[in-house]
């Protein structure tokens, strides 16, 4: 595991969220599934604070996070997460970072997990796929 940097959305995107993440299976087979915590972006994971400390620059300003689509995936990690655009600011730092800790220290892609799910609850991601896939359909529709 190790500690990890994170970048937190605004006091508004937190509370929609939230909003969002309250929303939950009541009785899931594993207790790691559902787990609450609060919404970030892992920008980088390392074994030891000192270095992730190093590793940011002195001078970095705050990032805005821009979220652009809700995904649901196979790993525990991202289960259910907001894809985050990857905006020139962002997508600098997260070069940066990858340069200063190695590749593996910095998640594929920015995102927000909404939900992680433990394989002994993988039922619930397909679910979560399907009210997704049912709430985009009758957005479109709607246009």
């Amino acid at each position: 595991m190790g500690i990890s940097l994170w970048l937190v959305p605004t006091p508004k995107q937190t509370a929609l969220l939230k909003r969002v993440m309250s929303i939950k299976r009541s009785a899931p087979h594993s207790p790691s599934s559902f787990a609450d915590f609060h919404p970030h972006i892992t920008l980088a994971t390392t074994p030891t604070a000192s270095g992730l400390r190093e590793a940011v620059p002195l001078d970095q300003p705050a990032i805005p996070a821009k979220f652009r689509s809700v995904d649901v995936g196979q790993k525990y990690f991202m289960s259910v997460y907001t894809r985050v655009f990857d905006t020139d600011a962002l997508a600098a730092l997260r070069a940066h970072l990858r340069v200063r800790l190695g590749e593996s220290a910095v998640p594929p892609i920015p995102h927000v997990s909404l939900y992680y799910i433990d394989d002994a609850d993988a039922d619930e991601r397909e679910k979560v796929r399907e009210v997704r896939d049912a709430c985009w359909s009758a957005r479109m529709a709607s246009r």
